[in-house]
């Protein structure tokens, strides 16, 4: 069997195996939508969210800087929702730093990138704008950057059981901005539509938590950019203790209209969310 066959296999036993807790660059609010105030209403602001550290402990070709080179192998950064106007409006940002196992200093940072997103809420539907910019950090090289208007759908599944359930979206976004950010893994093309699946379930609440992320991306130069070019898979699963999150997660990124690279890692992750609406009630609670 060849080593990309291995790859492939390793790979499809982990989907199989454990379908679990994602990493997306662009991060999922933590804060519970059903977060109230006191009074029972929505808290007309709130900030929650989340930081992580990783380190990626197989990885046969997931790079480290946005040219492609180099092999990650910590990732760190942080996820952050600011909402407004009782979570019908709100601010997101998003940053990742990698470093790469092939430099002389394996903790110096090589790329980081930013997200930051404006977006709109009602009931289950959320419509807004991205802005992203990938960076290299250690030298000057490629950067990859765009602007995009997206629309989205989240469901919640609350079955009478307490120790199951299920919730997740679905989004399309335009990329109207794009000078650099690829339609492939091996930087070929440039992205025009993305859309986005991503599904968390409760396997046992509240310690044991799964998840699937899926992104696929279309070329603005082939197939009048409708067909994909562009496959990325994220599975995990992940250990909840308080508000402290231990993961173990895959990712890969292929193409699909053609042969070329693919991208692909497992990584171990720990991360610790908060949320303010939430401190403050139990800082009450606790002096009362």
């Amino acid at each position: 069997m060849t080593i990309k066959a291995l790859h492939g296999a390793a790979l499809l036993a982990l989907l199989l195996a454990t379908p679990a807790a994602a990493l997306n660059k662009q991060g999922v609010a933590t804060a519970d939508e059903f977060t109230v105030t006191e009074d029972g209403q929505p808290p007309a602001f709130n900030a929650s969210g989340y930081v992580f550290a990783g380190a990626m402990v197989y990885n046969p070709s997931y790079a480290a800087r946005p040219d492609n080179t180099g092999h990650a192998l910590g990732r760190t950064g942080a996820h952050l929702d600011l909402d407004f106007f009782g979570k019908r409006a709100g601010i997101t940002y998003d940053v990742n730093v990698f470093s790469d196992r092939d430099g002389a200093n394996t903790l110096r940072p090589t790329e980081h990138d930013h997200i930051i997103g404006l977006l709109a809420r009602w009931r289950g539907f959320d419509a807004g704008g991205h802005w992203e910019a990938d960076l290299p950090a250690d030298r000057p090289g490629l950067a990859q950057s765009y602007v995009d208007v997206f629309a989205r759908w989240s469901w919640r599944l609350e079955p009478p059981t307490a120790r199951v359930g299920a919730q997740g979206f679905v989004a399309l976004a335009g990329l109207v901005d794009n000078p650099t950010y690829a339609a492939r893994p091996d930087l070929s093309g440039l992205a025009m539509l993305r859309l986005n699946g991503h599904a968390e379930i409760d396997l046992l609440k509240p310690w044991l938590g799964a998840a699937v992320d899926l992104n696929v991306f279309t070329d603005r130069f082939a197939h009048a950019g409708l067909l994909p070019s562009e496959l990325d898979t994220t599975v995990g699963a992940v250990v909840h203790v308080r508000a402290f999150d231990v993961s173990l997660v895959a990712e890969n990124d292929r193409p699909l209209d053609r042969p070329g690279l693919q991208q692909s890692y497992l990584m171990t992750l720990l991360s610790y969310r908060f949320d303010a609406q939430r401190w403050m009630v139990g800082r009450r609670g606790h002096g009362a």
